[in-house]
């Protein structure tokens, strides 16, 4: 078995460690800028009409279940957050609820038009924003 060289800013004699240095925190500047959940929330209800408080709520009318679902969604599969962080996001729900939600949505996208538009005019704005 044969060990990859270990590489260090002294490998390479003519490059200073300031440059590689400087190199890396350029890197990480370039990261995308990571909307909060709350901004996350505001676009969700901008593009479905559906208020904060009526996406916070235990209703269960399909308009804001709907704005609900892509909320979990976009948590979870864009911004990796974890099942139950988003739960409690949203006045602590079941990690399982939020699971269920995120299948809900990705099926939904597949199969209804409407839907799928609208998740891809939040993914479009926060894209815009980030």
């Amino acid at each position: 078995m044969k060990l990859k060289p270990f590489i260090s800013p002294y490998s390479f004699p003519g490059i200073k460690t300031n440059l590689i240095q400087d190199f890396m925190n350029n890197k990480n500047k370039n990261n995308k800028h990571r909307l909060s959940p709350e901004d996350v929330m505001k676009i969700v209800s901008e593009e479905s009409g559906i208020t904060i408080p009526e996406i916070l709520s235990k209703c269960r009318k399909t308009e804001k279940v709907t704005a609900r679902h892509i909320f979990c969604y976009m948590m979870v599969r864009k911004f990796k957050y974890t099942l139950t962080s988003v739960g409690e996001m949203l006045q602590g729900r079941d990690h399982t609820t939020i699971r269920a939600a995120v299948i809900v949505c990705e099926d939904r996208t597949k199969n209804e038009e409407f839907y799928k538009e609208l998740v891809d005019k939040v993914n479009f704005k926060i894209s815009l924003i980030s």
